[in-house]
């Protein structure tokens, strides 16, 4: 079961997808970010063979046919 803490990260950023790319900007300073908006994206990284994984959000760096980055939380 999540923590509380865990569940209020993810609804921050579910809320407020913009606060990804100041976390990416703090964190790896390199990095070069598309000047496109975050978005929340589906959040199922199952493999082909299980076990299931199913991360509680995703967001998206880059247009849809260029994705950058992403944050998965």
């Amino acid at each position: 079961m999540p923590s509380p803490l865990h569940q209020t990260l993810v609804e921050l950023f579910r809320r407020q997808p913009s606060l990804a790319r100041q976390a990416a900007q703090e964190h790896a300073p390199g990095a070069r970010l598309e000047s496109t908006p975050y978005r929340v994206a589906d959040s199922d990284l199952s493999a082909a063979q299980p076990p299931e994984l199913r991360a509680d959000l995703v967001l998206l760096n880059g247009n849809e046919e260029h994705q950058r980055h992403a944050l998965v939380v």
